[in-house]
């Protein structure tokens, strides 16, 4: 029997459809009923991920183990992919188990000097692998070498290679402050001197049709050379042949004099380059060619004899660090130490502290300062400067910190510069009590530099065109597809001038200078620290330790160790960094910031643009 399933049923089957409700134009209570789901949804995100994270962190806690260190011991370390100068998130992640313990370079030489007190360390050994560290890095820890070998410890560094990639001037510049030097077989020495270039765009951009004007105050400002020129300048050709020929002859100088068996014969040795392993041997570059395991095994024997069979010698600094330490009377001038990083902006939202290494907020600094300028206990803050500059505002904004810092709350106020404490970076330092830069500090650099690109050909070239209407003469300052009007150029030119007029004026009440003065150094020059402590644009070489002790003596100690150093702002827990982190999460929270960061870019220089900038580009130094 058929079946009947299609009885009373139409082939195709078309639904009325129904009719929708009129929807109400304002609904203030569907509105506000969205809005509180919504943020009920984020907040309950944010405390399930840290409820989450918190028990992940107890669990990953490991357990207590008591400590146990040879009664003789050399101190080990293996430093690989750079080091930082602190810690940041890592550190607190290392607390609760979630992220491996990264010894930073002070940590380092904290270990270095307590090791040089210490009767059972006899000595210390340094592996070093591929990566890159800042000269002035290499400056810090080679003092502190220097130091514990002045204690009567022996220093003993092994590398694979000293430069096998490039120049390793560097490299062998650390190593030539221990008192034996290693290296695996078929490891080459290269120390080829320093190399400095930049590329040059303008002749890419006019096939593009992209017309850079950038206008810079004085001839060396260059920092936008590269994008304007089709080659170097004369004087960008002099001023980094003068910083190259400063810093060379410094390193040459120490290299001479502190690896004696090379002595007056390394400039030569410089200028031919590269040595293979049995030729850096037979120069007395390197005194030994040895794998890790042997050259362990020689040291292990020479310390503890030939039977030491399995006795413990190397201890690792992270373990030794770690040790804990019997009570000690902490020095009583106490000073507060801030860190000044990267490029200098106004403000960032959610606190960027996921990137403080690369970006300066002048907002949170300037009020770092003048909290710890407002604490009765605090007797002084040291501040150290690595940054190539940014915005002048935000320059001036924690310039006038500092000097708030001096004058109203009668603090001794110190920086210390890094790598790089140029441009907007001096114009922040300019008015502390004393500044503190190495010899191969990158500083100085008094200047602006500020314009735009013109995209008008380049658009036409793909069928572009642009239209549309202004309000005032010079609206159109800053459109991207037109070039300035002379009336436009005469009128941002103005804003640079003034710029430099102030920088210049507060470097010379800073330093106590002669407007005069201040001209023939300033000029948008950059100079190394040595090239500065002889203009007067610093006042002493040398790094945090030389700091501390002068310090010290002026305020009624003696030594270094009389100051109590506290980090300020005060050390965040696991807790408020994680929750710093989420802050940047915020609506418009300085993400796009955040991501110029992440793709390699200085937000003084993108998103929020200011339109000048005393700003200048690391030097691309290959050494």
């Amino acid at each position: 029997m058929a079946s009947n399933w299609l009885r009373n049923r139409p082939l195709v089957y078309n639904p009325s459809s129904s009719v929708a409700k009129p929807v109400k134009r304002f609904q203030i209570g569907r509105i506000l009923w969205g809005a509180i789901k919504r943020a009920c949804m984020v907040l309950g995100a944010v405390m399930l991920t840290s409820i989450i994270f918190t028990v992940i962190s107890l669990w990953n806690i490991p357990s207590q183990q008591p400590i146990t260190l040879p009664e003789t011991m050399v101190l080990n370390f293996n430093l690989s992919d750079g080091i930082k100068n602190r810690a940041g998130a890592n550190e607190y992640l290392a607390e609760l188990g979630l992220a491996p313990v990264e010894i930073t370079l002070p940590q380092l030489i904290s270990a270095l000097d307590r090791g040089a007190a210490d009767k059972r360390v006899r000595g210390f050994v340094l592996t070093l692998n591929s990566g890159q560290y800042g000269l002035t890095q290499i400056e810090d820890l080679r003092d502190a070498v220097k130091r514990f070998k002045a204690a009567g410890k022996f220093t003993a560094i092994y590398a694979a290679s000293y430069g096998d990639i490039g120049t390793g001037l560097g490299a062998y510049y650390l190593a030539s402050a221990f008192d034996k030097i290693y290296m695996q077989p078929v490891g080459m020495v290269t120390i080829a001197g320093i190399y400095a270039q930049s590329p040059y765009f303008r002749g890419l951009f006019d096939r593009l049709g992209v017309e850079p004007e950038f206008f810079g105050r004085k001839e060396y400002k260059t920092a936008m050379e590269n994008l304007s020129s089709k080659s170097m300048s004369e004087p960008s050709r002099e001023m980094m042949q003068s910083v190259v020929n400063s810093i060379g002859d410094h390193i040459a100088r120490d290299i001479a004099r502190d690896r004696i068996v090379v002595g007056g014969n390394f400039r030569g040795l410089m200028n031919k380059g590269l040595f293979t392993d049995a030729e850096a041997v037979q120069v007395k570059l390197v005194d030994h060619l040895n794998y890790e395991d042997e050259m362990r095994r020689e040291i292990k024997q020479a310390v503890l004899g030939a039977n030491a069979g399995d006795k413990k010698l190397f201890a690792p600094v992270e373990v030794y660090l770690a040790e804990p330490q019997p009570a000690v009377k902490t020095g009583n001038i106490t000073t507060a130490h801030i860190y000044i990083s990267g490029a200098i902006i106004d403000h960032m939202e959610g606190g960027g502290y996921e990137f403080q290494d690369r970006v300066a907020d002048a907002k949170n600094i300037s009020k770092d300062i003048l909290d710890a300028a407002k604490t009765k206990d605090v007797k002084a803050l040291v501040i150290e400067v690595n940054s190539p500059g940014g915005s002048p505002t935000a320059s001036e904004t924690i310039r006038r910190a500092i000097v708030l810092a001096k004058t109203t709350y009668n603090k001794t106020v110190y920086v210390v510069m890094g790598d790089a404490a140029a441009s907007g970076g001096y114009w922040l330092s300019a008015d502390a009590t004393k500044i503190y830069a190495r010899p191969t500090t990158f500083t100085g650099s008094i200047g602006v530099v500020g314009g735009k690109f013109n995209i008008g050909k380049f658009s036409e070239n793909f069928d572009v065109k642009w239209d549309g209407v202004q309000y005032g003469d010079n609206a159109g300052l800053f459109a991207i597809n037109k070039k300035f009007s002379a009336s436009e150029q005469e009128r941002y030119e103005a804003t640079l001038d003034n710029i430099y007029a102030h920088f210049t004026a507060r470097v010379a009440a800073g330093r106590n200078l002669k407007p005069d003065e201040v001209e023939q150094i300033a000029r948008g020059r950059v100079w190394t620290g040595a090239q500065a402590k002889d203009i007067g644009l610093v006042d002493a070489l040398g790094g945090m330790d030389l700091a501390l002790n002068d310090l010290a003596k002026i305020l009624g100690g003696q030594t270094k160790h009389d100051v109590m150093l506290i980090d300020w702002p005060r050390e965040k827990s696991p807790l408020d960094a994680f929750k710093a982190m989420f802050e940047g999460l915020s609506p418009l929270g300085g993400i796009g910031g955040k991501i110029a960061i992440m793709l390699g870019f200085d937000p003084a220089i993108i998103g929020k643009t200011p339109r000048a900038l005393t700003y200048e580009p690391p030097l691309d130094l290959n050494y």
